[in-house]
């Protein structure tokens, strides 16, 4: 019984994953379901529908509270976004014209430009920032701030660097975005501020972020259907493959400059650590409606969102597998608390005590992040009833915890920092040491 039960439990863990192939899939075996003008409608009630409720849920998990926050590490908050919009964006817009100037498909090059036009992830920064002893708080609030700039920075990144090569209608653009994106963020946070305890209580019911997912699988059948239904999506084999190389090939090559970075700056190595992630990382659950906004009217959508698909896999992958070297690194440099370093060795002891007082990390987590659970080394985190990332840490006393925000209560974990965008996937490192059950609901 252990071997059913070890594929079920890996089933569960990268349930997302295998739905985002079934979408892909579906979308190619009945596309006249999710066409536009087909059955459903998809055009409207899933373009515009499940993008509706996705950000809703946003809205209803946003803390207004880390907004404040952002200006204590604002060095960290300007160098993150610099590389997240700035770096990372003309990279990819050069390594797009190198691949071009090899014959590959010029929509799926196009395709990683967009993938990284796109903000920072949110919750698997958090965690795995978490995992590798980084400054969490930072990842947090600047993932926060960087994925609502990235409503109206993306589509401008997109303009300059792809304004020629692809068929972008500003007009609809301006029209859609206020309607499916902002209105419902903006309609959910308010109902968070005013109506707090019921925002809590359906939290505890409902898992927003599954079925903000849910709503990210609808959202890939409904744009793989409509381009199979077309006839657009001719791209070779071999041209997806060399896209999956040089996306596994140039997110780690991003991670080590803004390590570099980071360094060059003088950063404390936990700050480092967060801008390694937040600097690097790219958003599925804001990227996928974005791209079927900007792209609603251009037959290459599907193409498109190839690029991003790759690009959120590898990063769980890659990111994960670099958490243990990075906690190393942390580790053996100085700390800085309150003021004041304290040395490696002095942290070691206390790390050692608090294992001998049964106070202890586990080394093998499951990560639930805004579109993806990826199971990391280095940390131990937990989900609340509401689907949120509960960050624990052995002892964090109750000022560490308010100076976060990362460490709720119990009895109200769906006040935690962190937009309930779609959870997906899982992603093991090393894929040997997922240990437990593990279930997307």
């Amino acid at each position: 019984m252990e071997v059913p039960n070890a594929i079920w439990n890996s089933l569960c863990k990268h349930w997302f994953l295998i739905g985002v192939i079934l979408s892909i899939l579906l979308g190619w075996l009945i596309p006249e379901v999710g066409k536009n003008g087909g059955p459903i409608h998809a055009e409207y009630t899933i373009k515009y529908g499940a993008v509706m409720v996705v950000f809703f849920l946003s809205g209803l998990g946003l803390k207004g509270a880390v907004l404040k926050q952002a200006f204590a590490h604002w060095r960290a908050h300007v160098v993150i976004q610099t590389l997240s919009f700035g770096l990372v964006p003309l990279l990819g817009f050069l390594t797009s014209k190198l691949l071009t100037s090899l014959s590959l498909n010029d929509a799926l090059a196009a395709g990683l430009v967009v993938a990284l036009c796109m903000p920072t992830t949110i919750s698997s920064n958090v965690i795995m920032t978490d995992a590798a002893k980084g400054n969490e708080a930072v990842s947090l609030i600047n993932a926060t701030l960087g994925n609502i700039a990235g409503i109206v920075i993306s589509p401008l990144l997109l303009l300059l660097y792809l304004g020629a090569r692809t068929t972008i209608d500003f007009v609809r653009i301006f029209i859609d975005i206020p309607i499916t994106v902002v209105g419902p963020l903006a309609v959910g946070q308010i109902i968070r501020v005013f109506f707090p305890h019921w925002v809590a209580a359906m939290s505890k019911r409902l898992n927003f972020s599954t079925i903000s997912s849910c709503m990210l699988l609808l959202l890939i059948y409904a744009s793989f259907a409509d381009n199979f239904a077309k006839g657009t999506l001719n791209v070779s084999l071999g041209a997806v493959a060399a896209m999956i190389g040089t996306v596994w090939v140039f997110y780690p090559a991003v991670m080590a400059i803004c390590l570099g970075v980071g360094l060059v700056f003088k950063f404390a190595r936990p700050d480092v650590v967060s801008i390694v992630y937040c600097g690097s990382t790219k958003t599925l659950s804001m990227g996928i409606p974005l791209i079927g906004i900007i792209y609603r009217n251009d037959p290459n959508s599907g193409l498109y969102a190839l690029p991003l698909l790759v690009y959120h896999a590898s990063q769980l992958f890659i990111g994960g597998w670099a958490v243990p070297w990075l906690r190393d690194w942390v580790k053996a440099g100085p700390v800085a608390t309150e003021g004041h370093v304290v040395s490696v060795g002095s942290q070691a002891d206390q790390d050692q005590e608090e294992l001998a007082a049964g106070s202890h990390r586990r080394l093998e987590v499951a990560v639930r992040d805004d579109e993806s659970e990826v199971t990391v080394p280095g940390g131990h985190s937990r989900l609340g009833d509401g689907g949120e990332v509960l960050m624990m840490s052995p002892r964090v006393s109750p000022k560490e915890q308010d100076a976060t925000g990362l460490v709720g209560e119990e009895k109200d974990s769906s006040q935690e920092d962190l937009l309930p965008l779609p959870v997906s996937h899982a992603a093991d490192s090393p894929p040997s040491s997922s240990r437990g059950q593990s279930r997307p609901w």
